[in-house]
């Protein structure tokens, strides 16, 4: 016996068709499944990957949401209060003069909002709800990304070859000193 999901419910059949070989031959390479050994890439190389994969969707959502884990990547050293941390570090390293702290931390919570509803199935928050405002926030995500990316190849790139516990340490006096 076998669930099957029908328009607005589920219910149960007794067998559900196959789909005959010849058929599955010819989509057998549109989307294989691929293993890659995810805990052996630094830091860098893993936001980068979600990078590479923001820029590949055409999901905007999607987008908005690997732009989240990129910087997560880069900036969480533990699983306490990530969101608050992410914001306020990301904030505190591009620290230019031409976007205040304040904007980079709320453009960050503004997509991590997104990211919330969209990665649990729920509506998303009305200022982020219609195409225009997730274009202009994921391209806003885009550009602050990039400047990170810029600074570390500049300035920091030794930084975030650290470890967690020295890496936070660096936060820590980022944002104190």
């Amino acid at each position: 016996m076998n669930i099957s999901v029908g328009k607005h419910f589920l219910k149960v059949v007794d067998e559900i068709p196959q789909i005959p070989e010849d058929i599955q031959s010819r989509f057998s390479n549109i989307n294989p499944i691929r293993f890659f050994p995810y805990n052996e890439l630094s830091r860098l190389n893993r936001a980068y990957m979600f990078l590479s994969e923001a820029r590949g969707t055409h999901a905007i959502q999607s987008k908005v949401s690997n732009y989240i884990m990129c910087l997560e990547c880069m900036f969480s050293t533990d699983a306490i209060e990530i969101t608050h941390k992410v914001c306020e570090r990301v904030a505190f390293f591009i620290n230019d003069e031409n976007h205040t702290k304040k904007a980079i931390f709320e453009l960050i919570k503004s997509a991590y909002d997104v990211r919330s509803k969209y990665v649990h199935g729920q509506k998303l928050p009305s200022k982020t709800s219609t195409f225009n405002q997730l274009k202009e926030l994921s391209e806003k995500m885009d550009d602050l990304i990039r400047r990170v990316f810029l600074k570390i190849i500049k300035t920091d790139t030794d930084v975030f070859s650290f470890g967690d516990t020295p890496l936070n340490e660096y936060y820590k006096d980022l944002i104190l000193e």
